[in-house]
């Protein structure tokens, strides 16, 4: 007789969420993805021993669970992709225990290594850190899982979620920094500076900046997820039924401050080119800067073009921390020796940019999060799981290239969600290209068994300093309440987040190709001297509109009289005549308003403002 397994590992957003830099978080959906591949390799051994039974959904990554069982050739994958949810059917002998219990073991593993590599000979195993370790680890997952007679009972799985089982213990004390709740390792159940930055420091020689920063107190699962990089290759564990094996991981996270600052470092090295003063101030802003802010590799090479005639230590330039091109930084404790040495480095980064041509990188950044429309709903119908999971698991082997593609940093590419890190100016077109791979990879599975369904997206724009945790929490409700409920699946939405609060939002379904096509023509050569002008005008104009409810042949008019201005050499020469009125009518279609998969009467001011600061944000040149 066989029957179906169903599986779920959390907390998703306990562990994978909670994050104090990119590294963190990038971590959390790894290992949450490893724990979730050790389930599947575990139910596999007991589906080879009885020889009945098969992963249904979603259909699990070969090259996570090759190298999970040691026998990829070529490494790992260096982001997470299988999601926290899976079923299988399995025999009426399955074992759903040893499935808990192997990934209860992995876990203990790895933290084991952790603390004996990094903590153990400074703590010792009798310390009350090592308690609290222990007491975190082996509590801290929460693994629910049902059997079921059919495979399209799923339900009976949301409906064990339902009844708590999990109870961590009790955590006394001072909290972890990163994640709530959880108590730090000190083991100092009241505020005592002098014995707390006591413990952290014995503990910083050994887990240096930037696994371990000044001021920073962690609990077991935060500091795993800062050091588990370091012991994550030698990993051979023994489970029953199955080895599991690590692999090498990249050494070298960027971080926010290093994607924002990215289209500056590209812009600068392609003028470094034959540029011996260039060269000079990159060689002596590497050295004056700390040690401490070398990353032990390029944070991803593929994303910088290869200049030969550039010196090899343009691999050292590369290295930089993402903070050191934002000169108030530079006086923060640790990046540099001392006050004076900052000040050198804040002057070379002058004749830096001077001889690069540029001014000031901008501090912002993107987040991009994409989800599968209305696909949960087809998920139950048994007739649709294999087309499905075929379809997704393509999609998730074509993501990553698509994100370096675009000079991004994949977080997480899993069934049908998607989150990575960009910078401004590739964000939108990747999110756009993330969504014509989608869309490739379901048209069979739509024509032969009648799938219905499309991808939404969130582009959140951001400051590099603004809290992580919180942006992905903004991220999260952009998708859900702006780019699906209301403005109705198969949309593009986007925000921009200033230090100061929520600057323009702007959404519209994906059909709509203006945004492209008005940020194309500005960027070029010839408008960038009159883009924002023109910009700031026509924003104030369409304010007024939607209290004015004006004609939008009206509207046009004016948008034409405020697109003509500065124009009077162009008119003259008819050089742009041909092309206005369907400049004209991009912008107003860009700005109309959508819900519910239908235009609403009124404007969007806001996707000006977003125009204007995508326009703004770009590398530019110094005038001089």
């Amino acid at each position: 007789m066989q029957q179906y397994f169903h599986f779920t590992i959390g907390p998703v957003q306990g562990f994978v969420a909670q994050a104090r830099r990119t590294q963190d978080f990038w971590a959390g959906s790894f290992l949450l993805s490893w724990l979730s591949g050790i389930a599947i390799c575990q139910v596999q051994a007991q589906i080879e021993k009885t020889g009945c039974g098969e992963i249904l959904f979603p259909k699990p990554d070969l090259c996570f669970i090759d190298a999970l069982k040691g026998i990829s050739t070529a490494g790992g994958p260096s982001q997470g992709s299988i999601p926290n949810r899976f079923l299988a059917q399995v025999s009426a002998d399955f074992d759903p225990q040893a499935v808990t219990r192997a990934v209860q073991q992995a876990w203990q593993s790895l933290a084991d290594a952790v603390w004996q590599q990094k903590l153990e000979h400074v703590l010792g195993k009798t310390s009350s850190a090592f308690q609290i370790w222990q007491r975190q680890v082996s509590g801290f997952w929460e693994l629910q899982w049902c059997l079921t007679e059919r495979a399209d009972e799923s339900y009976v799985l949301d409906q064990r979620k339902q009844i708590r089982t999990h109870f961590p213990p009790d955590e006394p004390g001072i909290k972890c920094m990163m994640m709530d709740g959880l108590q730090e390792l000190s083991g100092i159940t009241r505020p005592d500076a002098a014995k707390m930055k006591h413990f952290w420091e014995s503990l910083r020689e050994n887990i240096p900046p930037p696994q371990l920063r000044e001021g920073e107190h962690l609990s077991a699962p935060a500091l795993i997820k800062r050091c588990f990089r370091d012991v994550f290759e030698t990993q051979k564990i023994p489970l029953d039924g199955v080895t599991v094996h690590g692999w090498r991981l990249p050494q070298s996270i960027p971080s926010t401050s290093y994607l924002a600052a990215s289209p500056w470092i590209r812009k600068a090295l392609e003028n470094t080119v034959e540029n011996e003063v260039a060269v000079e101030a990159w060689n002596t802003f590497a050295q004056q800067t700390h040690v401490n802010n070398l990353s032990t590799e390029p944070v991803n090479p593929d994303w910088f073009n290869t200049y030969p005639s550039l010196p090899d230590s343009v691999s050292q330039w590369l290295r930089l921390d993402g903070n050191l091109y934002f000169p108030h930084m530079l006086f923060d404790e640790g990046f540099c020796e001392n006050e004076d040495v900052a000040k050198k480095a804040e002057h070379t980064f002058k004749r830096l940019k001077a001889a690069v041509g540029l001014k000031s990188p901008s501090a912002f950044y993107a987040i991009v999060l994409m989800d599968g429309d209305r696909l949960g709903s087809q998920m139950s119908v048994q007739s649709k799981q294999q087309a499905i999971s075929e379809s997704l698991s393509a999609f998730t082997q074509a993501v990553p290239e698509l994100v370096t593609r675009y000079n991004g940093f994949l977080v997480y590419a899993g069934g049908d969600d998607v989150l990575a890190l960009l910078p401004l100016d590739s964000a939108i077109q990747c999110a756009t290209a993330i969504r014509e791979q989608y869309e490739q990879c379901f048209e069979h599975a739509k024509a032969a068994v009648g799938i219905e369904t499309s991808i939404s997206a969130a582009v959140l724009l951001t400051h590099a300093k603004q809290l992580l945790t919180t942006q992905l929490q903004r991220a999260h409700s952009l998708l859900d309440d702006v780019a699906k409920n209301r403005t109705g699946r198969n949309a593009l939405a986007v925000e921009i987040w200033k230090p100061g609060g929520l600057h323009a939002q702007w959404s519209q379904p994906w059909d709509c190709e203006y945004l492209q096509q008005s940020l194309a023509h500005l960027q070029s050569q010839t408008e960038l001297a009159v883009s924002h002008g023109f910009l700031s005008r026509i924003a104030h104009v369409l304010e007024n509109t939607n209290t004015l409810n004006m004609d939008p042949m009206l509207i046009e008019a004016l948008i034409r009289v405020e697109y003509r201005r500065g124009r009077k050499d162009d008119i003259k020469d008819g050089r742009y005549l041909s092309d206005e009125t369907k400049m004209i009518q991009r912008f107003i279609e860009l700005c109309r308003r959508w819900e519910h998969g239908q235009v609403q009467q009124g404007f969007q001011p806001d996707a000006v403002k977003l125009l204007h600061f995508l326009v703004s944000e770009q590398p530019a040149k110094e005038t001089v």
